[in-house]
């Protein structure tokens, strides 16, 4: 009985703040998940950030974990980082921004410069100078400090030095925080890829303009996250 009352609660609070039309986008789109998934391509300009964008509250800091800090994080259930992904992830040379507090992670983000894994034999393509964003998480008690934005920030001076200008994210059609601030960043859509699920198999799409860039989702088969 109390389960179904905050399932209640929940979905009028997504229909109080997303509306009727985005509220029903979602329902169906959760529903669709098993055989159909959706993403918007966002992309923006990569600048050097300013000393004060990357201003962070008092005793937290910004830095590029190491190889052993990011193993050491791997240990830590609530930060959702496998041992496994992590030793892949460093294998690629991706990169991870980290927030830290008291000398614990508590925020990270994720960089890869060149096709990375997404699931189950996914995998994100696109050519250079692009930079593709993934797996960004806050710990529920460090929500609401605006950690993330000023990670993202961080990660450009990186992806800068490493030749990429232009930040890549894709992000499903009802994910709406996060299309909300790829907006505030200034990220722009320019086209949407995806894949269906039937049968067992797994076919990929893009729209036009992604397949001219080779950007998009591919299945490529084995599993690597």
């Amino acid at each position: 009985m109390e389960l179904s009352r905050r399932r209640l609660l929940r979905l009028r609070e997504d229909l109080r703040r997303w509306g009727a039309l985005r509220f029903l986008h979602r329902r169906v789109m959760r529903l669709l998940k098993p055989v159909l998934t959706v993403h918007f391509a966002k992309l923006r300009p990569l600048r050097p950030p300013s000393p004060e964008q990357l201003v962070v509250p008092a005793g937290f800091s910004i830095r590029i974990p190491t190889e052993d800090d990011l193993k050491a994080a791997a240990q830590d259930p609530h930060l959702q980082m496998s041992p496994r992904f992590v030793s892949n992830a460093c294998r690629r040379h991706d990169i991870c921004v980290a927030a830290y507090f008291d000398n614990r992670m508590v925020a990270y983000v994720w960089r890869a410069h060149q096709p990375c894994p997404h699931a189950s034999g996914l995998w994100v393509e696109f050519p250079e100078p692009y930079r593709y964003g993934y797996k960004a998480l806050t710990l529920e008690d460090y929500r609401g400090l605006h950690l993330q934005p000023v990670l993202g920030l961080f990660s450009d001076d990186v992806s800068l030095a490493r030749g990429a200008t232009l930040g890549l994210s894709l992000i499903e059609t009802h994910n709406y925080s996060s299309l909300a601030l790829a907006k505030r960043n200034g990220s722009k859509t320019v086209g949407m890829s995806g894949w269906i699920t039937l049968f067992g198999r797994t076919i990929t799409f893009r729209s036009p303009g992604l397949r001219k860039q080779g950007i998009g989702f591919a299945f490529r088969g084995g599993n690597e996250v």
